[in-house]
């Protein structure tokens, strides 16, 4: 039978075992074929846990990352941006790079020009990350 391993109403394990099994860390054992890792158990009823948020990747090609500009609006601002700085060697990565580094000093610079916050520029990353052809 499946059980689900329970400490302090938290699922943390689910077993195949017999009636009667003690899994010797102090956690109850109830029965259950769908409870998950990370579930709640409020003694009758078990809650699913909540979804992860999503990872944020640290770096996307950069035709991802223009997408997710275009979807949100910002491409434009940003080719702007860049050109605005007049550095050939940030026009040609603009250009030609084939990925992009979350944790880039260039992005922060493209991002504050366009003042974008640490957690929009998560978002777009996110987004990116999920444009495929």
């Amino acid at each position: 039978m499946r059980f689900a391993s329970i400490l302090n109403g938290v699922v943390v394990n689910a077993i195949l075992a017999d009636h009667g099994f003690d899994p010797g860390d102090g956690s109850t054992l109830v029965q259950s074929d769908t409870a998950q890792i990370g579930d709640t158990f409020d003694g009758v009823h078990f809650t699913p846990a909540p979804p992860l948020p999503p990872v944020v990747p640290a770096s996307v090609a950069m035709w991802q990352a223009k997408a997710a500009l275009q979807a949100a609006g910002l491409l434009t601002s940003a080719t702007a941006a860049v050109a605005a700085a007049s550095n050939p060697v940030l026009t040609a990565f603009w250009e030609g790079a084939s990925t992009i580094d979350r944790s880039s000093p260039t992005l922060a610079g493209i991002a504050a020009a366009l003042s974008l916050t640490s957690e929009q520029i998560d978002a777009l990353f996110i987004q990116a990350a999920s444009i495929s052809l």
